[in-house]
């Protein structure tokens, strides 16, 4: 009983506020001339004046059974009327709250019309009466209409019994916006608890802040607060009738953190942004393809939820040499949001060599002949002048030589060393090749005919008295 009334306390502290017995109950009479007319189940009929019953001129009460009357009777706050102390079933109890709850002291409803409506319908849970009116002017003819007013009461049970329409579990991305719509409309009658969420025209709103968290969703204090009703079983005394339905609904959410990441391809050279297209290839955390990404203008977004990535580069212009690293990627609760990848790119620096092929004797360009260029002392490769001027050559230093020659030409076995400095560097190399000259044939065959012994002889004479011929020489010069 202490715990009951301590709940009553915090629940409704004007209601309890004052020492027991101080309260007082005055009797308003029903504007207009309100009547309400009844006819007992054994056929008794009566007619009296319809009145109010105000407490301390702010709340009001609502007589348990029909055509009770009820004098300036003090109200105590000790008067809790429960099933125990009063004939009726704890099912009876509710209803009859709710309809004090969802009728007159439901928000906008406190006016004549809602009082008669809410009381009507508490006497309506157990009739006693066979017929009832509510009169105008004591005439059975005009009758005072509040039809709208049940009805409407009547809704309003219907929309809280039938519990709120919602799910139970969210997931989502945290930093999103959630907007929920129950088709139940029973979300109007609840209050939520949870401080990044809010209930507006039957509409949960709320924002996805924690990985793990939890909205909950009460009866709203106007629902579950103890209604005052009056009974003839306890002496005609006041008190509250506390059995309310109390609903609790809870939505579990599960969030993840989201993060946009931003990818840049820059020359690493020029630290400038490459921006022809380049592909990329995006993998999870066991190394399975999900997506091939394809930048624009030197960026690519990737959106991503919560978990562990790789990204590596597929694809890029001739320009470049394709950057072979495996990039992590990172989601959670330290890594989220905008981040910024940049991936730079080791820019093809080429060259070109030129070659011109000169007869030496007639300087006219000489064709089918072909090279080796060699780079760090490996074939780089080969071709003839012209298909050599049309292929790239990156920077570095590098050697020529002649693979081929055509006929009529001598043997050229020289290297041509040349360097590629810088991009776009243009090297030309003239190359002279010496043609194999021929002799007419009358002079040959003059050549075959000389008698080599007579040749001998003379050079052997020579050889002999040359030396005395000296000698000779040299003593006339004395003389």
């Amino acid at each position: 009983m202490k715990k009951i009334l301590l709940l009553l306390i915090i629940l409704c502290p004007k209601l309890t506020y004052g020492a027991v017995n101080d309260t007082m109950v005055s009797l308003i009479n029903a504007p207009s001339g309100i009547y309400y007319y009844k006819k007992y189940l054994n056929g008794t009929v009566a007619q009296q004046p319809a009145s109010i019953k105000v407490i301390n001129s702010q709340f009001y009460a609502f007589c348990l059974e029909t055509g009770i009357a009820i004098s300036k009777d003090a109200y105590s706050s000790n008067n809790i009327f429960t099933p125990v102390n009063v004939n009726f079933t704890k099912e009876e109890i509710k209803l009859m709250q709710k309809y004090a709850a969802f009728g007159y002291e439901f928000p906008g409803h406190n006016n004549l019309n809602y009082y008669l409506a809410t009381q009507e319908l508490i006497w309506r849970v157990r009739p006693s009466f066979s017929s009832f009116k509510w009169l105008k002017n004591n005439n059975i003819n005009t009758v005072h209409d509040i039809t709208f007013e049940k009805n409407e009461i009547n809704r309003l049970i219907q929309e809280f019994d039938k519990g709120i329409d919602l799910p139970n579990k969210i997931e989502g991305a945290i930093g999103s916006k959630i907007i929920l719509t129950d088709n139940n409309k029973a979300l109007n009658h609840y209050q939520v608890t949870s401080d990044n969420a809010t209930t507006e025209n039957n509409k949960l709103i709320f924002n996805l802040e924690k990985p793990i968290d939890q909205i909950i969703l009460t009866t709203k204090e106007e629902i579950t607060k103890p209604s005052i009703f009056y009974t003839k079983q306890k002496f005609q005394t006041l008190g509250k009738l506390y059995l309310p339905e109390i609903k609790t609904f809870t939505i579990n959410i599960n969030a993840w953190y989201t993060a946009n990441i931003s990818v840049y391809t820059m020359d690493q050279k020029y630290k400038k942004l490459i921006t022809d297209e380049i592909e990329y290839t995006l993998f999870d955390d066991a190394m399975n393809e999900i997506n091939s990404l394809i930048s624009n203008k030197g960026n690519v977004n990737i959106p991503l939820n919560e978990g562990t990535y790789f990204l590596k580069q597929k694809k890029i212009n001739e320009q470049y040499f394709l950057n072979n690293k495996t990039y992590k990627l990172i989601v959670d609760e330290n890594n989220n949001g905008n981040i910024d990848l940049l991936i730079e790119n080791i820019p093809i620096e080429n060259g070109k060599l030129s070659i011109n092929n000169y007869d030496s004797i007639n300087l006219k360009p000489i064709e089918g002949i072909t090279y080796n260029i060699l780079h760090n002392n490996t074939v780089f490769f080969s071709g003839n002048a012209n298909d050599i001027q049309k292929i790239n050559l990156p920077l570095g230093s590098y050697e020529l030589k002649i693979n081929k020659i055509p006929p009529g030409y001598m043997v050229n076995e020289q290297k041509y060393i040349f360097n590629i400095l810088k991009n776009n560097d243009l090297v030309v190399i003239d190359i002279m090749l010496d043609p194999i000259i021929k002799l007419p044939q009358t002079y040959r065959q003059e050549v075959n005919n000389i008698d080599y012994n007579k040749i001998i002889i003379c050079l052997f004479s020579f050889i002999l008295f040359a030396p005395i011929a000296k000698l000779y020489y040299d003593y006339q010069n004395k003389q």
